[in-house]
């Protein structure tokens, strides 16, 4: 009957925060990146049809897919399919460096993964400055609820679709949004504060054997 503690795995926030950035990572309007392994729980497949629907109201957005993995085959048969070869854009995964610079350029990240015990991509993002859409069902979920439970979404796709247009329509208080959740990422998620907590537990098993 022992209370838990949750300890939050910490993000690089060296390389990880706000930047001027003067170009965005592809041409157009509203730009949106979604992060990692191209497997069927990250449900990217959700976010290309989503952008089939957004594009009757944004005709200029683009969705870049960074990754690589067993799905890509069937993405890149799906974007066909859909007429959104050209919108949709595969990239390779990049060093950290690249990526935060790719987190910033960008207008949206999704990340409408199917099951996820926790996930840092989003944190990366909303430390890079860039408003966030997370599924209910991924772990770092418990944290963006208590501070901005309007970018938590069921994942499928009218439910992603319907999330970009409203952060699309009302982008700057999103932005607002994204700027308190960086205050707190600073404390919940440094690697100071995951040393203090580790040290902590450590510390407290010890008293207890």
């Amino acid at each position: 009957n022992r209370r838990s503690e949750v300890i939050y795995p910490p993000i690089n926030l060296e390389v990880y925060k706000r930047r001027k950035v003067s170009d965005k990572p592809v041409d157009g309007d509203f730009v949106i990146l979604q992060v990692g392994s191209l497997v069927k729980l990250k449900n990217q497949a959700s976010s290309i049809i989503a952008l089939k629907i957004v594009k009757k109201t944004i005709p200029k957005s683009k969705l870049i897919i960074l990754g690589s993995g067993p799905w890509k085959n069937r993405l890149t048969y799906l974007t066909k399919e859909l007429k959104l070869a050209k919108d949709v854009i595969f990239m390779n995964y990049a060093d950290e460096a690249t990526l935060a610079k790719i987190y910033s350029s960008s207008d949206l990240y999704l990340n409408p993964v199917l099951e996820q015990s926790f996930g840092l991509t989003p944190f990366e993002a909303l430390a890079s400055g860039t408003p966030t859409i997370v599924s209910r069902r991924c772990g770092a979920a418990e944290i963006i609820q208590r501070y901005a439970p309007e970018m938590i979404i069921e994942p499928t796709p009218r439910d992603i679709a319907h999330k970009i247009l409203e952060v699309y329509k009302n982008y700057d208080e999103f932005v607002d949004k994204t700027r308190n959740l960086e205050r707190i990422i600073k404390i919940e998620l440094s690697p100071m504060k995951y040393a203090e907590k580790t040290l902590k537990l450590i510390k407290s098993a010890l008293e207890i054997s």
